[in-house]
């Protein structure tokens, strides 16, 4: 959980120093029990461990988490934001693995979805990263983050940040 700290840490520091944020950004952390295998079927082989959501299959999964998005609506331009989002990964094999993951969203002002391109992430074995996304002048209604998880594979937790522009 240390490692989920750090991102929203990171994300304060960009908001301040990087964005001279006037406004406060609103970042919000979310549990890794919102995240689901995407087929029904393969969500058996998902169990919650003390580390976080992990694949306990023999094969890859595809898994989706949904993120807490924020619109303020008392802004003279709600959409008009920078956005970073987060997912905090884990090994928990003896071997490297690498962990690929996407961010869709949907922008209501192209009002369809956007697929961002896949980012990947190699992990020696006991060790934790995080994978950001990011995006301007669109603040999502709806955003999740899908990643396929290798067996052992663990999700520890998510974060996003949205500062206003």
């Amino acid at each position: 959980m240390f490692i989920l700290f750090r991102v929203v840490l990171i994300f304060t520091l960009i908001g301040i120093f990087v964005f001279r944020v006037e406004a406060d950004p609103k970042i919000t952390s979310q549990h890794p029990a919102v995240c689901e295998a995407i087929n029904p079927a393969q969500s058996q082989r998902m169990q919650w461990r003390e580390r976080g959501l992990t694949n306990t299959g023999s094969t890859p999964l595809w898994v989706m988490c949904p993120l807490i998005t924020e619109i303020d609506l008392s802004r003279s331009d709600p959409y008009n934001t920078y956005n970073l989002h987060a997912i905090v990964l884990r090994n928990d094999s003896f071997s490297v693995m690498e962990i690929e993951c996407a961010f869709r969203f949907f922008s209501y002002s192209q009002d369809n979805w956007v697929n961002k391109p896949l980012e990947k992430v190699a992990l020696s074995s006991g060790i934790s990263d995080s994978i950001i996304f990011e995006h301007d002048y669109d603040a999502p209604q709806s955003a999740s983050i899908a990643c396929k998880l290798p067996n052992n594979g663990v999700i520890e937790g998510l974060a996003s940040a949205i500062i206003p522009n």
